[in-house]
Order: C-alpha cells, then sequence, then structure tokens
C-alpha cells in the first residue's frame, strides 16, 4: 500500500512551509505501513520514500495516483490530476480559501486561526499576476501554510478514515 506525495506547487507561497513538515508526516505514515511515492517533477530530497520525480510523461503520475490509497499534496496541478483519477486528495493549503478548488473526495487541511486565503483577495490580486518567489502579501513568512503542522494533517487524514 502507498501514498503519493507532492510537495511542490507553482511557487513557495502555495506549498507547505512548515520547516520539518513533509519529514515528520513521512514518519507517521510510515507507522501505518505505507510506502511513500513522490510523484512531482521537482527533484524532491526528502528521506525514506520512492522518488518518481523528473521529467517524466503525465501518463505515469497518473498512473501511480490511480492506483495509490490517496495523495498528499498542495494547491496544484497534481491535485486536480489526482481528482480527475478518482483518488482521494488531501490538500495542504493556507494560501487559497476552500472554496477555491474541489471539495468532492477532497480533505482540504489549513489553519484558520492564521493568515490564510490571500490567494483569494481582492486586495491581492495584482500581487499574484506574476509569480514572485518570495512574495508573502502579509508578509508573515507564510504563517498560512508555515503554521500547519504534521499532527494537523495526520489528524485529518485520520478523521476521514483514509487510514
Amino acid at each position: 500500500k502507498y501514498i503519493c506525495i507532492s510537495e511542490f506547487a507553482s511557487g513557495p507561497i502555495k506549498q507547505w512551509n512548515n520547516r520539518f513538515g513533509w519529514e515528520k508526516l513521512i514518519q507517521m505514515l510510515k507507522l501505518y505501513g505505507y510506502e511513500i511515492v513522490s510523484i512531482s517533477k521537482e527533484k524532491s530530497d526528502l528521506k525514506g520514500i520512492t522518488k518518481l520525480n523528473g521529467d517524466l510523461p503525465l501518463s505515469n503520475r497518473a498512473w501511480y495516483l490511480k492506483h495509490c490509497d490517496f495523495f498528499i499534496g498542495m494547491s496544484s496541478g497534481l491535485s486536480w490530476l489526482s481528482w480527475a483519477c478518482n483518488t482521494k486528495v488531501v490538500m495542504i493549503s493556507g494560501v487559497t480559501i476552500k472554496e477555491n478548488e474541489f471539495s468532492q473526495d477532497c480533505v482540504r487541511i489549513y489553519n484558520d486561526s492564521v493568515c490564510h486565503g490571500c490567494w483569494n483577495s481582492e486586495q491581492h490580486a495584482d500581487k499574484f499576476t506574476v509569480f514572485a518567489k518570495t512574495l508573502c502579501p502579509e508578509n508573515k513568512n507564510w504563517e498560512c501554510s508555515r503554521k500547519i503542522s504534521p499532527k494537523m494533517v495526520i489528524d485529518k487524514i485520520k478523521e476521514n478514515n483514509l487510514i
């Protein structure tokens, strides 16, 4: 049994900016007997996972998504591809509001006690016309995702009976 992941999105603003989030989450998921398969185009530096990264055909990624137990990712194209493959998605996203993406077969993890949802804010619309690699519109160092803990992710996965 395996879970597909992608730790990347179109920029840091959409990624999980918890410094140790992925490492700790992978450790927790392995305790449940899962193999973790990284399917992003970008190279992963995570340890203890199967890496199917690189410039592979999208059909290869779709095959792995179709056969995994679920996918964990960001507000990104691979989350949409997973959903299109009828695979449940665990989406870690503080930058978008929950209505921004699909809701069916999607478990959203966000922390509404901190700054969140700037991607959908009219106040910041002009700042997203071009992706700036270091842009946090509120200058809060991406607290929207940084303050999502691995425990929050695991708790939501359990709450939705995915493990």
